[in-house]
């Protein structure tokens, strides 16, 4: 589930699976319909291990795609704050397909930072992990997540808050003498009026 500016995952892992989780900083970008029209974005990672955070920032944006791209968008940044409700076992970096064990950060095109967990005596392991997101900067990230979803919230709250404001947004409107296939079109084109104009 997610607030405007921040999602809120949870992992379970078992004995069956490694628990990391990875998360990408950038990746080849397909551009337009064109599979061999690839960019490569370049982006920043930096591991926490004592805050328990994985933060970064790139440069990927499709939208010069619909419209010309002005000096301000070409140094735009996208910028992110994960964070984990569990310490890091172990940490690094992968970039272009290899592991840095132990890197705390990094620059460049296809890059990503992980976060690996302990078993200890447990079967099953659960991470929660709060991911906040900026136009603006890391810590604007981290304001985000402390604005949006704070320490100790649990999913299942986020969720039910997150229900209950789209509900009250979509009850504003009563639709009579519509079909049903007329309803599900005018309501899906005023969740995504929403979505933009709450993110």
């Amino acid at each position: 589930m997610a607030a405007s500016r921040v999602g809120h995952l949870r992992f379970t892992f078992n004995y069956t699976l490694p628990p990391y989780i990875l998360l990408e900083s950038t990746r080849p970008t397909v551009i337009t319909s064109t599979p061999s029209n690839i960019t490569f974005p370049s982006g920043s990672i930096v591991i926490d291990p004592q805050a328990r955070e994985i933060t970064g920032s790139n440069n990927e944006r499709q939208d010069w795609i619909i419209g010309p791209t002005s000096t301000l968008a070409k140094r735009f940044n996208g910028y992110f704050c994960a964070r984990f409700d569990r310490p890091f076992a172990d940490w690094g970096t992968v970039q272009n397909g290899t592991v840095h064990r132990r890197q705390k950060s990094g620059n460049g095109v296809r890059l990503s930072g992980y976060a690996m967990f302990d078993y200890g005596t447990e079967k099953e392991l659960t991470v929660n992990v709060r991911i906040g997101v900026s136009f603006i900067s890391i810590e604007q990230a981290r304001q985000n997540i402390d604005n949006e979803i704070g320490d100790g919230v649990v999913l299942e709250e986020t969720a039910r808050r997150t229900r209950a404001e789209w509900a009250e947004k979509l009850d504003r409107v009563k639709i009579e003498g519509a079909t049903e296939v007329e309803k599900d079109i005018f309501y899906t084109g005023f969740y995504h009026a929403l979505q933009v104009s709450i993110a």
